[in-house]
């Protein structure tokens, strides 16, 4: 499982320690760091991200585009997690009913008065962008989305219009790298060459991802934005707060998930075809989620949660 990265300050990443040369003291008081890189989310991490962030349930067949650490023992193995093209068409079909399901919660939350207007566009964009990538998104970013919003409006005028517009934003914003993807790339560190520090909502994204298997809550991007995740401090108080949560939970259940194989029983061949599979996979996770609300209370060691012999049991499953 992955972890937030600290030695030698808060979240450095870069080239690894040469071996070949050097004194035994320097060798031992060099900082081990981490290379640069790209996570590809989860199944389960994608369907809790568009969960928190639009309230919409994933089905296991709209996660179809994605396999899972195949050959790996868990699933959120980097070397593993790839989109090829035959996936994004397959991601991009199941974007559009993402969209058109999430449509309804987007426009309750009144971002805007009315979003058949085109100065509704920074507001709604403001507001979807950062909860999917997890961030502010870039100047850049911005004024690409509302093109895509304002030139919608334009085709389809009226209630109609604007439903598009929040339709589309929404298909391209899930269909992002910056979506579907979270980095560990960071900003360079002046004083150590080739040595770079996560940024402040890199690290955001790298503890909630392994803490909670999914994205950053208000309280985190708050932090984030505040800077105070660029300390050990800060680092070590919002995690401090993040396993005394019930989400903490999903740490354990993710790693126990690979384990049993459970994580992969919707990407299987022929899961599909299983009858009432999505109430098996349900029943499944409920018997973990049962299992580790019954024994977290207890602070267990790994080795004993490993090692524990009861379980809940669900009908579903059985």
């Amino acid at each position: 499982m992955p972890s937030p990265a600290t030695p030698g300050g808060p979240g450095e990443q870069g080239a690894a320690v040469d071996l070949s040369s050097g004194s035994l003291s320097t060798l031992c008081n060099a900082p081990t760091v981490g290379p640069a890189r790209l996570w590809r989310l989860s199944r389960d991490q994608i369907a809790r991200t568009i969960k928190a962030a639009l309230g919409v349930d994933v089905k296991p067949a709209q996660l179809a585009a994605f396999n899972d650490g195949t050959g790996a023992l868990f699933s959120n193995e980097t070397a593993t997690l790839t989109v090829h093209k035959a996936d994004a068409t397959s991601w991009a079909l199941s974007v559009s009913d993402l969209a058109a399901a999430a449509l309804p919660g987007v426009k309750a939350a009144k971002t805007c008065a009315d979003p058949s207007m085109a100065t509704c566009a920074p507001a709604m964009i403001d507001a979807l962008g950062a909860k999917l990538f997890r961030r502010p998104l870039s100047t850049d970013q911005k004024a690409r989305y509302a093109k895509l919003y304002t030139d919608t409006l334009a085709s389809s005028p009226g209630t109609a219009g604007g439903d598009a517009a929040i339709t589309a934003v929404l298909s391209a914003l899930l269909q992002s790298p910056y979506f579907l993807y979270r980095t560990e790339v960071g900003v360079p560190v002046g004083d150590k060459p080739h040595i770079a520090r996560l940024t402040s909502y890199e690290m955001a994204s790298a503890l909630s991802y392994t803490l909670w298997q999914t994205a950053p809550d208000t309280e985190l991007l708050r932090a984030a934005g505040a800077g105070e995740l660029d300390t050990q401090t800060g680092i070590r108080q919002q995690a401090t707060r993040m396993t005394a949560d019930p989400q903490f939970g999903g740490f354990y259940g993710a790693m126990l998930a690979d384990l049993t194989h459970a994580s992969q029983m919707a990407s299987r061949e022929g899961a599909d075809s299983v009858p009432n599979i999505a109430a098996v996979i349900s029943g499944y996770n409920s018997e973990l989620d049962g299992f580790l609300r019954a024994v977290m209370t207890e602070k267990p060691t790994l080795d004993e949660l490993l090692t524990r012999r009861h379980l809940s049991i669900s009908g579903d499953v059985l």
